[in-house]
């Protein structure tokens, strides 16, 4: 391969913040030999100055130890002349580092001119770890690493395990110089598994994953092997771990054989198997290999394709960036290095907040299912009743809607009556025995409630969904009684009102209290993974999901207390108000909602007066106003929210979803109105907004022109289904045409104003890091005396993350608080 030039030509990077033109063009290649620091802009730099967040400094590397010169000596010699053997015959495609000196000259091979303009793709082995299970921070180590820089270098394998354990710090100096750029697949797991050696890795060149998303948004996978596959790689074929080294044991089954579930070898026992070691290696480079062809490829893919800012070509809100891959070089790669930070610094969890919650949602739980259990034993079926289990979806079956049977077939699913099997907690004797049995039965009769849904299986469905629609809302003032009250009344209502509101006690233990008290580290962080896998560009959160915490409304415990800021510090909690519906503003140039926007006050009631004549008048006629910030807040006039609360929920509904494509058949079933009644409603909306289906029906003519659609930054969508046959595929791609350059264009501006923020350098002397961005809201932690400061500079990167302003302001609603649940 040729000269590496990253960006394509000599350009300098100028496009998030206000760069030093002083800078040398060739800051950001790779050169070895330059004694010039990569621009930071480009490259955020690590938190690591001692006046940052604190908890970042204290997640300490289990697995720093330096490699033992006496274990080299002592080590398995039939192991190491069986690979070196290899390597001097030249049978293999590879070459072993295994000692000290052989890991010397390889740093001094990859920091010399030779391979200064050539990307360094580098890849790893761990064990310790289950990636799609847990966080590797903490717990993964590397027990060998590949790397491969052109085929002068070769595929090089480094072994860091046995007798050549630590041998990974001879290029702890290498990794973390920001000189030298290094080419990772997933380079968020490789940096982490590399921290929990002590290496902080620097200098990222590109993360192959994000650029094949960048790509082609369509794929079903972007692993490397998938990756390869879609490019048409057939010189490099990456086989899975489970197919090429899995065992398939056999044994007899009634006089034939048969073979069993494959039996994979763990990574350590891969690379200490004498007889598979060199297959072992031999997959373990290829992915390096196969990491740096993959980057040479989607370099000249992206580099051939234009960076559309919009549907017309015309708006550029990044400065410079032509081509997509100068999108992910000035963009997208600075980006996922910033991931990467945040994984590492963590949200701050209080357990003891946690287990306090934890009893009193079981406490919680307990009383609610009492109740019901209450009611079912006086109302029902008898002292017995009290054994009846709430969480067990048959037996609540059983109780409400036996007998049934199905209407089309007449087979009985559910008999009058059924006995279940259940733990005898009692002491209970069965009549002619003497001592009590473990079991006892558990006999319960139906009430014979008609059914609202069917399961897969045709039985009645006693989903939680199911059991609000019988209950209804009967603690609600006025109570709102659902679909079971003639049949069971009031107080059979609130049974089951209980029965719903303890299965959301059960649902709040289950996948948030308990689960988030096993996952903090030593310090009391959590280490969640942040991915740039949505076709919108929106991230996802795994291990655990923090985004998807219970709404605030439905949070009764306030979960959200236990994510906190550490003693001394404070969050900062900084949302977007309205993004997408200001992103649509801007980008259909609607001047109806421009003006609505630059008027400021309650943008839905706005929308309403627009909508309805009646609205129009009686706010001409002084009857009501629009909203708090007119007439003052003392005044008597109603205002129209209240007054006119119908229309205006409506206009809210619109504003939010015609937007995305919603017809007037979709609205008439959420507002329970006929078709003709919903499609005058849209009509009133579009009346003063004919840009924004102008714009609709423009972007969708773009995509099934050019089989994709762009967001203000320029990435893509491909939306191979914009010219299905299929009319179920075709419309669901048109409403991606229509969403994603809004949706998509959100993610832009909260990743360019995140890029802005990692590139503040009074931000950083003041000690602050960002711990966690959930769609259009970013939290940060530090310092407690300077968190006034700090959240001026955050709203100002926010409120203008573009050179270009757009034409409407963004609007951030922030607050500074001890824990989360107090900031919203």
């Amino acid at each position: 391969m040729g000269a590496w030039n990253p960006c394509g030509r000599g350009r300098a990077s100028s496009t998030l913040v206000q760069a030093d033109a002083s800078k040398a063009d060739d800051s950001r290649l790779p050169v070895a030999h330059t004694s010039k620091p990569v621009d930071a802009v480009s490259e955020p730099q690590p938190h690591g100055d001692i006046q940052t967040l604190k908890s970042v400094s204290r997640l300490q590397p289990p697995y720093t130890q330096s490699v033992d010169e006496r274990a080299l000596e002592e080590a398995d010699l039939e192991w190491r002349l069986l690979v070196h053997q290899l390597n001097s015959d030249g049978e293999v495609p590879f070459r072993v580092i295994d000692t000290v000196e052989q890991a010397k000259r390889l740093v001094r091979d990859l920091t010399g001119p030779q391979y200064a303009n050539v990307p360094h793709a580098w890849d790893t082995e761990t064990i310790n770890c289950d990636p799609a299970e847990e966080t590797p921070y903490g717990s993964a180590k590397v027990i060998c690493l590949s790397v491969y820089a052109g085929a002068d270098l070769g595929r090089v394998w480094i072994c860091n395990h046995d007798h050549a354990d630590g041998l990974i710090q001879v290029f702890k100096e290498y990794f973390e110089s920001p000189r030298y750029l290094k080419v990772w697949h997933n380079y968020s797991f490789d940096r982490a598994v590399l921290y929990n050696h002590g290496i902080d890795v620097q200098g990222l060149g590109a993360d192959t994953m994000h650029m094949a998303r960048l790509y082609d948004t369509s794929w079903a996978s972007y692993s490397l092997e998938n990756v390869g596959k879609s490019l048409g790689f057939t010189h490099l074929v990456k086989t899975g771990m489970q197919a090429r080294f899995g065992k398939q044991p056999k044994r007899l089954v009634n006089g034939l054989e048969k073979t069993l579930k494959a039996i994979l070898p763990s990574p350590e026992e891969l690379q200490r198997d004498k007889g598979l070691v060199v297959s072992w290696i031999d997959y373990s480079t290829l992915d390096a290999q196969l990491t740096f062809e993959i980057h040479a490829k989607l370099v000249k893919l992206l580099q051939e394709a234009n960076a559309l800012c919009s549907i017309d070509g015309k708006e550029k809100t990044l400065d410079g960036v032509e081509t997509m891959y100068d999108l992910y070089f000035e963009l997208v790669r600075p980006f996922g290095a910033l991931l990467t930070d945040m994984e590492r610094t963590g949200f701050y969890v209080q357990k003891e907040w946690l287990q306090h919650i934890q009893a009193e949602a079981e406490s919680e739980k307990t009383r609610l299912q009492g109740e019901f259990v209450s009611w079912a034993q006086s109302k029902i079926g008898g002292s017995e009743y009290w054994m009846f289990n709430p969480d067990s979806k048959v037996q609540l079956q059983q109780l409400l809607f036996a007998p049934y049977v199905n209407p089309k077939t007449k087979v009985e699913i559910l008999a009058p009556s059924r006995t279940f099997v259940v733990e005898n907690e009692d002491g209970y004797v069965e009549e002619g025995k003497e001592q009590p049995k473990k079991k006892r039965p558990l006999k319960i009769t139906g009430l014979g409630i008609k059914p609202v849904d069917l399961t897969v299986k045709g039985a009645p469905s006693a989903s939680s969904a199911v059991l609000r629609k019988l209950a209804g809302f009967p603690r609600a003032d006025p109570p709102k009684y659902g679909l079971a009250f003639k049949k069971i009344g009031e107080e059979g209502c609130l049974a089951l009102d209980s029965v719903v509101e303890a299965g959301q006690c059960a649902t709040l233990l289950s996948t948030f209290i308990i689960p988030l008290q096993l996952l903090p580290d030593q310090n009391g962080r959590i280490h969640a993974s942040l991915n740039m896998n949505t076709e919108t560009g929106r991230l996802s959160c795994r291990r655990p999901n923090l985004q998807n915490q219970p709404a605030f409304e439905k949070d009764r415990f306030k979960i959200r207390k236990g994510f906190s800021a550490e003693p001394g510090n404070s969050l900062i909690v900084a949302d977007y108000g309205q993004l997408e519906l200001r992103l649509l503003a801007h980008i259909t140039r609607c001047k109806s909602m421009i003006d609505a926007f630059r008027q400021g006050g309650d943008f839905h009631s706005r929308t309403a007066l627009s909508m309805y004549d009646h609205i129009k008048e009686a706010v001409e006629k002084g009857e009501v106003r629009l909203d708090k910030s007119e007439g003052g807040s003392d005044s008597d006039i109603p205002l129209i929210k209240d007054k006119y609360a119908n229309e205006r929920r409506k206009a809210k509904i619109l504003n939010f979803s015609i937007a995305y494509g919603k017809t007037a058949m979709g609205l008439s079933k959420d507002w329970d109105v006929s078709v003709e009644e919903a499609q005058e409603t849209v009509n009133a909306w579009y009346r003063e907004r004919q840009e924004i289906r102008n714009w609709q029906d423009a972007v969708k003519d773009f995509a099934r022109k050019r089989g994709a659609v762009v967001t203000l930054c320029g990435r893509r969508r491909i939306l191979p289904d914009i010219v299905s046959t299929n009319y179920k595929a075709r419309a669901h791609a048109e409403r991606g045409a229509i969403n994603t350059p809004l949706q998509g264009s959100a993610a832009d501006v909260v990743m360019a104003a995140m890029a802005k923020l990692a590139a503040n350098d009074e931000l950083k002397r003041l000690g602050w890091s960002m711990t966690l961005q959930i769609h259009d809201e970013i939290i940060l932690e530090g310092p407690e005396s300077n968190a006034e400061r700090a959240a001026e500079i955050v709203r100002k990167a926010m409120e203008h993350p573009f050179p270009r302003p757009l034409l409407v302001d963004l609007s951030v609603d922030l607050k500074i608080a001890q824990n989360w649940y107090e900031a919203k």
